[in-house]
């Protein structure tokens, strides 16, 4: 099956017009929501991160991303929560949040 849902972290230089792999320094892909809040990799030097990119294309069964500043606790999301409703956003300004998460669109963080 194809993934439904697309997450990528970017260091400095990402161009909407094109999709440069150079520059990706951590990924994640799935078919499906995520079971809460994920933290980003403790080998991910965070301060390198310039922006990140979100695609779930698929009209038939889209996703939000969900954003937490202070990352997980037990699963759940901490702090300022960022939700990214589009179904593609490209080269959005990375700002430090340290979780993640993945629901059907319109779904709550």
């Amino acid at each position: 099956m194809d993934h439904q849902w697309d997450l990528r972290l970017f260091s400095p230089g990402c161009d909407p017009n094109t999709t440069s792999f150079d520059l990706s320094l951590w990924h994640r892909q799935g078919v499906s929501a995520t079971d809460g809040c994920a933290a980003l990799d403790a080998g991910l030097n965070a301060s390198a991160v310039d922006s990140f990119s979100w695609k779930s294309p698929s009209s038939s069964s889209p996703y939000d991303l969900c954003l937490y500043g202070a990352g997980c606790e037990g699963g759940a999301g901490e702090g300022d929560v960022q939700v990214i409703r589009s179904g593609w956003a490209v080269c959005v300004q990375y700002t430090g949040w340290r979780g993640w998460g993945v629901v059907a669109h319109g779904g709550e963080c």
